[in-house]
């Protein structure tokens, strides 16, 4: 059930359907078919008739032998039963244990507060508290003794997360700890290991809690140290090596899925917007330097250990790009995961990262969520897809995973969407539309029940494009089961996007109040998660019916405002619209921006020109044209009772 704050009213017809994907549930069939009362019902009048025909037939062998058949069927009738409610059970239990684990995911998660600004320090002071005296020649070869020295000169990482590195420190203490070689045995911790470190000079604590590693000492320490006693043992030979990388690789992949969880939580939504925004350059570094090492011959097979930890990193910041709306490829990222995987060892991840590197979809206006299954694959961290030869031509992508394998229904479906994506974002012709439209219909279908996040973004997508063909019905339904399925907090993304779609159906409609209504509850969550994107889309909804309709502002602005100031707030949200986009994509081209600065035009120039706009008596706003949110528009009066309930 969904709770009443987030149930909508689609109105007296809310029931019209048109295709059954727009209003059952995928089982429902099954369950009407095997409900308790159909399944007794129905063996009880197989059983009576098997009777029946028994008792008045006699001796007939034909009839005979149908009566034993229909007893038959009663009883595979009961078992088939049975054997569904225990799967149900099962499937019920497993989506539990999903449920439980996500929430000890994010459950002891801290969420980074805004950015504090700061200014540089001056060069001199910078100098003086990173740059120290290098080491005399004498005492290099001591150092260089040192594995921890060495490591920290085979690992091609200039910046470590201090925590970070103290679980790499302690992994190699332990690893020669438990080895039973003839090694001198220290008693000290990581930490001493690491204020050794840091005496010596060669670790520098620098700002956010970071360590940086002075690069040009340690070549310094090296070469002479080697012009002293000659070439040593190549740190890959010693125990530390094969526990360090993998220690460093897992903690971040541990951090990254936990925040990657929590980004669609109302609890940690906006926290993780800023986690990931402080770390994915760092992410991405540790993966492109990973990519580099395997190219040694003597360092690849440690790299080949951390595959599934770097592909559980990659598949956090996908999660994210696609929160965002940028294509899987941003950054480079798809091309440095091609470069770890192969596809006899890790097929389902190879032909992800495969279709990640021709998702480069251009985003459009209505379509910048439309990552459905980019949801998908991150859930499931191995959803990927077959081969992706569409109506036009393309790179196909050979599928090298049986039909039997577990992620085979998820990487068709995600196949489907992508290929419904390219024929609507190449041309929009009433064919391409509905041809994408069976597909994102497919697409459903095919999605594992359990994946409820990935099933809502289906639905939002179908609906989008029933709006394009006109069949307002249809998109009205696939609302309705996306709602059911993102209610009670399973995904409260999900949830903003379908009230965000249906208050385009409702102004499509001809109903604006409803619509704007709608909106207000959109933005209210977008806010609530840090949701950039959506924020942006439902400021420019708001401000362009503003634009268009001032006479609505009452619903919008607090008090009696007038005329002028409708459209002065109208203007700063639209500013703020196209803000916000050049921010998250400053590459995009003007269709990226157009609805949003078109109406901020329009407004501007009736706030500039028009008379009569502003109360004679009264002097004009000495800031007419806002370059941001002034006022936010006001929330729901159910959101607003809402929010005044919890604080």
């Amino acid at each position: 059930m969904t709770s009443a704050e987030d149930t909508v009213d689609f109105g007296p017809d809310e029931f019209a359907v048109e295709s059954p994907v727009q209003i059952v549930a995928k089982s429902s069939l099954w369950q009407g078919f095997l409900r308790t009362a159909s399944v007794l019902s129905t063996s009880l009048l197989l059983e009576l008739f098997s009777k029946l025909l028994e008792n008045r037939v006699g001796q007939s062998p034909t009839l005979s032998a149908a009566s034993s058949w229909l007893s038959r069927i009663a009883i595979l009738v009961v078992l088939t039963a049975a054997a569904y409610l225990v799967l149900r059970r099962v499937a019920t239990m497993r989506d539990r244990m999903r449920v439980r684990r996500e929430m000890r995911l994010t459950a002891d998660l801290i969420s980074p507060g805004p950015k504090v600004k700061s200014w540089p320090p001056h060069s001199a002071a910078l100098k003086r508290t990173v740059l120290g005296k290098y080491p005399s020649a004498a005492a290099c070869p001591a150092l260089w003794r040192w594995p921890l020295v060495q490591l920290l000169y085979a690992l091609p990482f200039e910046q470590y997360e201090a925590v970070a590195l103290y679980e790499m420190v302690s992994a190699i203490l332990t690893a020669r700890r438990r080895l039973p070689i003839d090694l001198p045995q220290h008693s000290a911790s990581a930490t001493t290991e690491i204020d050794r470190l840091t005496r010596a000079g060669l670790l520098v604590r620098i700002a956010d809690d970071r360590v940086a590693v002075r690069r040009r000492m340690l070549h310094w320490v090296r070469a002479t140290a080697r012009r002293t006693e000659g070439a040593s043992t190549p740190i890959e030979n010693e125990p530390g090596w094969d526990a360090a990388l993998p220690a460093l690789i897992h903690h971040h992949a541990d951090r990254a899925t936990r925040w990657a969880a929590a980004l669609d939580t109302r609890r940690l939504g906006a926290g993780a917007q800023r986690w990931f925004e402080q770390e994915a350059d760092h992410l991405l570094d540790l993966i492109t330097r990973c990519a580099r090492m395997r190219r040694n011959p003597r360092q690849r097979a440690v790299v080949e250990a951390t595959v599934p930890e770097l592909f559980r990193i990659a598949d956090a910041l996908d999660r994210w790009y696609a929160r965002n709306g940028w294509s899987g490829s941003k950054n480079g990222l798809a091309q440095q995961m091609s470069k770890l995987l192969t596809v006899e060892e890790q097929p389902v991840e190879y032909e992800l990262t495969q279709i990640r590197l021709l998702d480069a979809v251009t985003e459009r206006d209505g379509s910048v969520t439309r990552d459905a299954a980019g949801k998908t694959a991150t859930d499931r961290a191995a959803d990927t897809e077959t081969s992706s030869a569409a109506s036009e031509p393309g790179p196909a992508i050979e599928s090298s995973v049986s039909w039997l394998h577990r992620y085979k229904a998820s990487l068709t479906a995600r196949r489907d969407e992508r290929e419904a994506w390219k024929l609507l974002t190449r041309r929009s012709t009433p064919e391409s539309v509905q041809r994408a439209g069976e597909l994102l219909e497919r697409a459903w279908r095919r999605l594992p029940a359990r994946d409820a996040a990935g099933s809502v973004c289906l639905l939002v997508d179908l609906a989008i494009v029933r709006l394009h063909e006109g069949r307002l019905e249809a998109a009205r339904n696939c609302l309705a089961v996306a709602q059911t399925l993102a209610g009670d907090d399973r995904d409260p993304a999900g949830l903003a996007h379908v009230y965000e779609t249906l208050g385009a159906l409702r102004w499509i409609r001809g109903e604006p109040r409803r619509a704007l209504h709608d909106w207000q509850r959109a933005l209210t969550r977008f806010r609530d998660l840090d949701h950039d994107l959506g924020t942006s889309r439902c400021l420019q909804h708001l401000g362009s019916a503003l634009a268009e309709f001032p006479e609505y502002g009452g619903l919008l602005v607090s008090g009696e405002p007038g005329l002028g100031e409708v459209l002065r707030q109208a203007g700063g949200w639209l500013a703020e619209a196209v803000r916000l986009r050049e921010v998250l994509d400053p590459d995009a081209g003007p269709p990226a921006e157009s609805l949003a600065a078109t109406a901020l035009l329009k407004v501007r120039e009736r706030l500039a020109h028009e008379p009569g706009l502003f109360d004679p008596e009264l002097d004009s706003p000495e800031d007419l044209l806002l370059e941001g949110v002034d006022q936010w528009p006001l929330a729901a009066p159910e959101d607003a009772i809402s929010a005044s309930r919890e604080s």
